[in-house]
């Protein structure tokens, strides 16, 4: 392994949005992780965006529940017989981030990058934007400079980011100004993934035969292969000795250092 070899891989909020923490792609992200090559992460605002997208209609369907009981009460000559808990959206939420932080590693972000965010966004300037009535960004600012504070904190190790964010976040090859000297001296520790294919791509590699037998047995006793698979069986299967074994139909079994993965096709 290089010096700067990609230890950490960084998923940005739409590489990894609304991700099922039994499935699949969770499971290709814990086997990366178990590797002992890589690191898998997530900054702390992008797992506070991850959390908010999972709960943050809970409030209004709660609404909505409490206003169609009071419809129905008004409609019933006796009395409705039905409750509802309280409204918990702290308990939701803390169900959510423990159910992620599972699955990823948090990146900080320290007081001075939350500082540097908020006055990138109220210059307007990349990653952060101006649009007609105000200035936006500030939560890619914080994920942009919780990036680099990571870099200069750890110099043996090269970070890859997961975003198809080019539009703030530049194409990886060039950054607007002041990215470009915000990265001055890190470029060539930090590379461009668009998404998640991409990283099964990068950090995976193709076995067949028996390694690609062992992989769909190590798979089958995944959590979320045994929730799923008996509904996949008829469209995913692969015939060995005459029985059945679950595999993905469009690529063969991927491995990381040694630990056989599937690309989530199927």
């Amino acid at each position: 392994m290089n010096a700067t070899e990609a230890r950490l891989i960084i998923f940005d909020t739409n590489a990894v949005n609304l991700l099922p923490p039994s499935g699949l792609r969770a499971d290709i992200i814990r086997k990366l992780r178990q590797s002992g090559h890589h690191k898998v992460a997530v900054p702390w605002m992008v797992m506070e965006e991850l959390v908010a997208h999972q709960t943050k209609h809970y409030p209004d369907k709660y609404r909505a529940v409490v206003n169609t009981l009071a419809k129905l009460r008004e409609a019933l000559p006796w009395e409705l017989k039905i409750s509802l808990e309280p409204i918990d959206l702290n308990r939701l939420v803390a169900h959510w981030r423990s159910e992620y932080e599972e699955v990823f590693e948090v990146i900080e972000t320290s007081g001075g990058a939350a500082r540097k965010a908020l006055a990138r966004e109220a210059m307007a300037l990349p990653p952060a934007k101006a649009t007609k009535e105000r200035s936006e960004g500030g939560r890619d600012a914080a994920v942009w400079f919780s990036i680099l504070e990571y870099l200069e904190e750890n110099p043996d190790e090269e970070v890859c980011f997961v975003t198809n964010n080019t539009k703030d976040f530049g194409d990886g090859a060039t950054y607007p100004y002041p990215m470009n000297e915000d990265v001055r001296g890190l470029e060539g520790r930090l590379t461009r993934l668009t998404d998640f294919d991409a990283v099964v791509s990068k950090f995976t590699k193709e076995v067949s035969g028996q390694d690609a037998e062992a992989a769909a047995e190590e798979l089958l006793r995944s959590l979320s292969v045994r929730d799923r698979g008996r509904g996949r069986r008829s469209r995913c299967s692969a015939h060995r000795s005459g029985s059945s074994v679950w595999t993905p139909p469009r690529r063969p079994f991927s491995g990381v250092s040694g630990s056989p993965l599937p690309k989530p096709s199927c």
